[in-house]
């Protein structure tokens, strides 16, 4: 399996416990392990997918400090602001 293929698993993984995930610190360590894939992504395309699934996600969950997290998340990314 090629590092992308390793990155896109881990990514889709993460996306769907930061998503589905009941309880609140699983969802949390999800957020946290997707801005550790920001960061170490492969391909801008990849990093940017994650950066924006982020955003999507924390707003789905009506998290308080989801824009630190999408803030993180771009940092990380090198995406700015």
């Amino acid at each position: 399996m090629s590092r992308l293929e390793t990155e896109t698993l881990a990514y889709w993984a993460n996306a769907h416990a930061a998503r589905h995930a009941d309880a609140f610190m699983v969802g949390i360590r999800a957020f946290d392990g997707l801005i550790a894939l920001a960061a170490i992504g492969s391909t801008p395309r990849l990093r940017a997918a994650i950066v924006m699934h982020v955003e999507i996600a924390t707003k789905a969950r009506h998290y308080p400090n989801g824009l630190g997290f999408t803030h993180s998340a771009m940092i990380a990314a090198g995406c700015g602001l």
